[in-house]
């Protein structure tokens, strides 16, 4: 996954994060329309790519049937059980424990800047939270966090996001959160480090953050910038022009242009991949 950011971003739109078979999620089986059963048929024969979620159409009554998504007891937590739905322009996350009592509920402004968007839009976005949520430790510290698109793009997407707090045993919205809300295409990295993305048509770029912070500092904490690579394009957007690359030392950056009039874009692109070792 790393090391073909270039071919995933472009699918990131819808699948950005990728973790649909993360180890704590137990998806329960949906309502199954006709054409859900003929899109499982075409992925069994190898036709359907696995990427492509199902369209539902949903603009009627503003709101998809129900997502249940299970997460099992682990490193001393209760087991959770997440009912994850769609309401007009918000996402809905409510939180159960194992009795079925609602603990949490949580709550996603849908094209939150966007305050002229039409049903049609509402309806794609609404699609995409309920079928592209994601259980996966986003921040590195053993617990399952929490992550639904709030808005989407053919090659990007950003991301309502909770994290847990295990001192409080419930999913937070903190300063480390809304941080990366405001990412496009997140990714978590090992080594409690997170990437952002975005693939052209004019500029294709990646940047890298370390998740620091100390206990009882404010915000307690935050994202720092590691490494950034800008692939700059000529006009047009055809053939790259230069590669800019960008590594943070004791909060200086120090920045390395390279010319790229002889490179296409993957040539670019592994020359990111390259100047990050």
């Amino acid at each position: 996954m790393r090391g073909n950011w270039q071919v995933l971003s472009m699918l990131q739109g819808f699948t950005a994060l990728g973790l649909d078979s993360d180890e704590w999620v137990r998806d329960e089986a949906e309502v199954v329309t006709m054409f859900q059963l003929k899109v499982l048929i075409l992925m069994f024969l190898g036709l359907a790519a696995i990427w492509v979620p199902p369209p539902i159409v949903c603009q009627n009554s503003g709101a998809c049937e129900e997502r249940v998504i299970r997460i099992p007891s682990a490193s001393g937590e209760s087991a959770l059980v997440l009912q994850i739905s769609t309401e007009r322009n918000r996402g809905i996350v409510s939180v159960r424990d194992e009795r079925g009592i609602e603990v949490q509920k949580l709550t996603c402004p849908l094209l939150r800047d966007n305050t002229a968007a039409s049903p049609d839009e509402l309806a794609a976005v609404r699609e995409q939270f309920l079928r592209q949520f994601v259980v996966h430790d986003l921040d590195s510290d053993r617990h399952p966090d929490l992550a639904g698109i709030r808005e989407f793009g053919a090659k990007w997407a950003r991301y309502c996001v909770w994290l847990y707090d295990p001192k409080q045993h419930f999913f937070v919205k903190d300063f480390l959160a809304e941080q990366m809300e405001l990412m496009t295409n997140l990714e978590p990295l090992a080594g409690g480090q997170i990437s952002a993305s975005h693939m052209g048509p004019e500029n294709t770029w990646r940047a890298v953050y370390r998740i620091t912070g100390v206990e009882g500092s404010r915000p307690e904490r935050q994202l720092v910038p590691v490494y950034s690579c800008l692939v700059e394009m000529k006009p047009g957007g055809e053939k790259p022009s230069a590669v800019v690359v960008a590594r943070y030392e004791s909060g200086q950056a120090v920045v390395e242009r390279h010319e790229a009039g002889k490179m296409d874009i993957r040539a670019a692109i592994d020359r990111c991949n390259l100047s990050r070792r």
